[in-house]
């Protein structure tokens, strides 16, 4: 079936195509918050590469989606850190070696400034090391917003994937 034909709550179930067999042996801290809204909690997962010890703190990076999570169970059934997508590239960050971080979020670019803030204030709780944290953005909706409020210099590469495989993310 194309994508164009299915529904999106099985588009959502879709996963990269590219795999490591380290990715099924990564081990997830589940719905760790890291503020409170008048709609509850917002949480984030955290993805450790094999056997990591808390005492590693390796680097982490964070998945960042430009798209409030407020409607997304509407449309496709979960939110953005529950998406195939998503969970896949974790997964595989994870399996190469750093700490993969995904989120739940109200409003994209205030979320992402305090899921960072959390992470840096609670880096040493969390395995991570605070100072080397990254960010992959999924979406072109923030233009770089979540950078902003730092004031501390960023590197930025965009990267590109090309879809080899039709039907697939």
């Amino acid at each position: 079936m194309k994508q164009e034909e299915m529904a999106p709550s099985e588009l959502a179930k879709m996963t990269i195509v590219y795999a490591i067999p380290e990715m099924e042996a990564v081990t997830v801290r589940r719905e760790v918050p890291y503020c409170t809204t008048e709609s509850g909690s917002l949480t984030f997962d955290v993805y450790y590469p094999p056997g990591a010890a808390a005492a590693d703190r390796r680097p982490a990076v964070l998945i960042v989606y430009g798209y409030s999570d407020a409607g997304m169970p509407n449309v496709f059934g979960r939110t953005f850190k529950e998406m195939g997508q998503t969970v896949s590239w974790a997964r595989l960050i994870a399996a190469s070696g750093l700490v993969a971080i995904l989120y739940s979020n109200r409003e994209p670019v205030s979320d992402a400034q305090r899921v960072l803030q959390h992470l840096r204030e609670h880096a040493a709780d969390l395995g991570i090391d605070g100072r080397r944290l990254g960010l992959v953005y999924l979406t072109y909706l923030l233009h770089g917003g979540a950078w902003q409020w730092s004031g501390a210099p960023v590197q930025r590469r965009q990267v590109e994937v090309l879809d080899k495989e039709p039907g697939r993310i």
